[in-house]
């Protein structure tokens, strides 16, 4: 009836699994009108008949399942998904469903009335090649083509590193390139497969990629990858749009294994969604991840949840784990501590407020587009303490005597008492506070090779982080000791 979105149960934790053992997505486009039909189990038998995927090996379950919804047609026989999206955890088979895809493809010039041509473009041309190397192998033990010999029909390889190209005797042609804003200029484009597609431009698609399958029969676009975080700007964008299509009446499919929010990240059960094969080696393996790797990056690539930054400050469950519904405003003899910080450009200023709410911390966080509306709130506040960078504090009219200059030398200073205070607890924010979430989990922490002292990073972020700058000033002053009344 709408795109799944399958939530554990209480009591029981674990994903939906088909009879064949398979975890099925937790999200996922609706057929919705018009499918007659797929042609997805022709091209498993295609697939598993050929040598694609190596001597004695067959597609998996969920492999299967994913070429069966991504090649459902009308009533006509064409093809009804023109946007294919395959989120799903590392490790799991990306490469072999795309082996088969890109192979079956290949062969398809009668079936569509054109010379097929594939395009595969990945983060790293190495990545790409991967899928691309086994069908040039088996293109030339089938067709007896030389690598760099060009016969009369026209089959020739070409394996130059980057620029891989295969092309069969009736002229259709498998090309891997980089993802530059270049990629597939100058070809008729049939089948475009985005590999790693967390990590590639939306202009290398949308400006490049996407005008070379205008004039193409039945064009389809491929984005697989796992999760990405906020500079994944063409996979978000993508993703959000097949999201809002809860009928199936749209030309984007979504098919995501993803862990729900409400699992913690280190938990097996979690990583069982983002896993559509799983098996007590893959559980025992992540286990061991787990202990080694960073928090948001284990969360990416084997959770598939969207992260801020994959080498973000703060791990994302000590920051949620700090979350209220709501908070106690400050005691009218308690008046808060003010902080300011507006981006290199002066386009958005954070002002950020702390107070002592029952022994902790709480903050808050406002984004303002202009400066005089941005001191306006300051003013309303009342604070007892305003802190500002230099570039501010010339600008600042208030009671100078509240102000106090802040900079890199207190983010230094501040910065592991806040994530210590963090990490016990001692911090809480709203839970609906996006803005202030946003840039906590997307700064990034970065050492000074002078005294290696840490600081956040505006240049290393994805995005802006005045919020979170404000914050361990602002935190910082309040984890003060005050000194004792006579």
């Amino acid at each position: 009836t709408g795109i799944s979105d399958i939530r554990p149960n209480k009591g029981h934790k674990g994903p939906k699994v088909s009879d064949n053992g398979m975890t099925l997505p937790r999200f996922e486009t609706p057929p919705g009108g018009g499918v007659a039909g797929s042609l997805g189990p022709e091209v498993v038998e295609f697939v598993n008949s050929s040598t694609i995927l190596g001597e004695g090996n067959r597609l998996r379950p969920w492999q299967e399942y994913v070429l069966e919804r991504a090649l459902e047609v009308r009533e006509d026989g064409s093809l009804r998904w023109p946007t294919v999206i395959v989120t799903v955890a590392r490790q799991q088979g990306k490469s072999w469903l795309l082996r088969g895809l890109g192979w079956w493809r290949l062969h398809q010039s009668a079936r569509f009335g054109q010379q097929e041509t594939i395009l595969h473009v990945a983060n790293k041309s190495a990545v790409a090649a991967e899928a691309w190397r086994p069908a040039a192998t088996l293109a030339a033990e089938t067709y007896g083509i030389g690598v760099g010999v060009k016969r009369d029909d026209q089959a020739r390889i070409a394996s130059q590193r980057g620029s891989e190209s295969l092309t069969i005797p009736d002229g259709a042609r498998w090309l891997v390139q980089a993802s530059t804003s270049n990629a597939g200029v100058g070809f008729s484009v049939s089948l475009a497969i985005i590999d790693e597609a967390w990590a590639i431009k939306r202009d290398v698609v949308e400006s490049a990629i996407s005008p070379t399958m205008s004039a193409r029969n039945q064009p389809q676009l491929w984005l697989v990858s796992t999760a990405g975080d906020s500079s994944s700007d063409l996979l978000r964008s993508y993703r959000e749009s097949a999201l809002l299509d809860t009928k199936g009446e749209g030309d984007v499919l979504l098919l995501e294994w993803s862990a729900p929010p409400a699992l913690e990240w280190d938990d097996p059960q979690a990583w069982r969604w983002a896993s559509p094969e799983w098996d007590e080696r893959r559980e025992k393996f992540l286990r061991s991840r787990a202990q080694v790797m960073p928090e948001a990056l284990f969360q990416m690539q084997f959770t598939n949840r969207w992260t801020a930054s994959s080498q973000g400050w703060l791990p994302p469950s000590a920051w949620e784990k700090c979350a209220r519904s709501r908070l106690s405003k400050p005691r009218a003899k308690d008046a808060p501590i003010v902080a300011v910080d507006v981006e290199p450009d002066g386009a958005r200023a954070s002002v950020v407020v702390a107070w002592e709410a029952h022994g902790k911390v709480a903050v808050t966080a406002e984004a303002f587009d202009s400066m005089s509306l941005a001191w306006r709130r300051v003013a309303a506040l009342k604070p007892h303490r305003v802190l500002l960078p230099p570039a501010l504090g010339v600008h600042y009219s208030g009671d100078p005597r509240a102000v106090a200059t802040v900079g890199s030398r207190e983010l230094r200073t501040f910065l592991p008492a806040v994530t210590r205070a963090i990490h016990q607890k001692q911090v809480t924010y709203r839970a609906d506070d996006h803005y202030l979430t946003d840039h906590m989990l997307r700064a990034v922490a970065i050492t000074n090779p002078s005294d290696g002292s840490l600081s956040l990073s505006t240049a290393r972020s994805n995005g802006p982080i005045t919020a979170a700058r404000a914050l361990v000033w602002a935190v910082g002053e309040q984890l003060r000791p005050r000194p004792a009344k006579p």
